[in-house]
């Protein structure tokens, strides 16, 4: 499976935004963040998230807007 370069794992997320991938499940959850496709990998599915989004919003974060 081949991901598109804009797009990003949890893991990834979770690196950018400093929390645990726990928290973006949390954030997903909780509409705090969309992601931009779920894959259905299993039993349970996998969150991809557009890169610039992610990016834009650790930015909000810093500055105290998130």
């Amino acid at each position: 499976m081949t991901i598109p370069p804009a797009l990003i794992s949890t893991r990834d997320a979770s690196e950018i935004l400093s929390i645990t991938p726990s928290g973006i499940s949390r954030m997903v959850k909780r509409g705090g963040i969309t992601p931009s496709q779920v894959l259905q990998l299993g039993a349970r599915g996998v969150f991809l998230f557009d890169r610039a989004e992610v990016e834009s919003l650790a930015a909000q974060r810093k500055a105290g807007k998130a």
